[in-house]
């Protein structure tokens, strides 16, 4: 028999622990709605479901023994989040909502101090500033009517984090989502971004796609909405759309290196777009094919200087219909490359004869000039001067 695991199951096994125990079951339901605890902030919960309790401390020590709790090394604890979800779903139906506001409001108080109160002394410094800062984020989001307040907080913890860091904030907002939109009906622009982001780390371009798609239509000027505009330009399929996309992130945000990045995504995509266009239309010829030789054994095909014949030319200069093309000369270019293509006709056997014979008058030679250290001499197209009229010259 498969055992249920979900977190509400889970939480209904705890929560009949106490079946008998009415203010350990309100505590403990109290205590789901932090994502980290110290005694402090428990206690802070815990003495809305039960003012003006003596028991607060005994109820807060037996809740830290139970298994679902995990304990931190520098003293702060946490219900296990496969527990924890289940217990902060009962907790948002069987409490009234002013008690459950009062509870938020006050665990999103304490945070915002811890925050303050650190010093910066190092990374777990700014790590544990960071865990409070969204800590009371989260509080603000599951809160009527401040859920734009704590978007708005979460934005700015990205906005402030390492690389690292704004990754690791990306998983948690997208992770808190779900629990915030369970509650309200559209999720803000900032935390769609946020799971945009988290979606794109992990390689989820469709659902990356998606949630930029829904920032950039609620864009307006702003570095979320000109960065979500960016990234969904670039992921769209809809080439007229990427670049409506496009333009609009330039126009949102002006920082030189943002600007810089759009215009290269927009560059390439007008490249690409109006290419194809343009020989779609006609406007642009066709290339022909290129012939390509072998030059050498570890060179592979050199450009032959030829177009390719097509089937039916060289048919005919096989069966004598069409005049054959003179070769073209080829000469050494580099001691490893073969032959390479000189760019004049191969002197057919009876001129060179002649020429030798003082039958024909000689050519004059051709200038060649050094193109590189491993090139040789390439061909420049230029007469090369008589020696009489290189002194006079000099």
């Amino acid at each position: 028999m498969i055992k249920d695991r979900s977190p509400r199951y889970k939480a209904d096994q705890y929560l009949q622990l106490f079946t008998n125990d009415e203010a350990m079951r309100s505590s403990l339901l109290a205590c789901s709605a932090g994502l980290s605890l110290d005694d402090e902030v428990a206690s802070e919960a815990i003495e809305v479901v039960l003012p003006q309790s003596a028991q607060t401390q005994d109820i807060l020590a037996r809740i830290k023994r139970l298994g679902c709790v995990v304990r931190n090394w520098d003293g702060s604890w946490r219900i296990s989040e496969d527990v924890r979800v289940g217990l902060a779903d009962l907790l948002s139906r069987q409490f009234p909502a002013d008690r459950l506001t009062e509870i938020r409001i006050r665990l999103a108080s304490k945070a915002e101090h811890k925050a303050t109160s650190l010093s910066p002394d190092g990374q777990i410094t700014n790590y544990r500033v960071r865990e409070a800062r969204f800590q009371a984020a989260y509080q603000k989001l599951l809160m009527p009517g401040r859920i734009e307040e704590g978007a708005q907080l979460c934005a700015e913890i990205w906005r402030q984090a390492s690389t690292d860091a704004r990754e690791a904030t990306c998983s948690a907002a997208d992770y808190v989502s779900d629990e915030v939109q369970r509650q309200v009906k559209e999720l803000p622009p900032e935390l769609l971004f946020l799971r945009g982001m988290a979606a794109r780390a992990r390689g989820d371009r469709n659902g990356a796609r998606e949630y930029f798609y829904l920032v950039w239509k609620q864009g307006r000027p702003g570095d979320i909405f000109a960065i979500a505009a960016h990234l969904f330009g670039n992921l769209s399929l809809d080439r007229e759309r990427a670049e409506r996309a496009l333009r609009d992130s330039l126009q949102w945000y002006d920082d030189r290196s943002h600007q810089g990045q759009v215009w290269h995504s927009l560059g390439n995509l007008l490249s690409r777009q109006r290419a194809r266009l343009e020989r779609s239309r006609g406007s642009l010829p066709q290339e022909p094919p290129i012939a390509a030789r072998p030059c050498g054994s570890r060179t592979g095909l050199a450009f032959a200087g030829q177009l390719a014949q097509s089937p039916e030319s060289a048919l005919e200069r096989s069966r004598g219909g069409l005049p054959r093309e003179p070769p073209t000369a080829a000469r050494p270019c580099t001691p490893r490359a073969g032959l390479a293509f000189t760019g004049e006709p191969a002197q057919p056997p009876e001129s060179a004869l002649e020429r030798s014979g003082g039958g024909l008058p000689q050519e004059p030679p051709i200038a060649a000039r050094p193109c590189g250290p491993r090139a040789g001499l390439a061909f420049t197209g230029e007469l090369a001067e008589p020696p009489e009229q290189s002194l006079a010259g000099n």
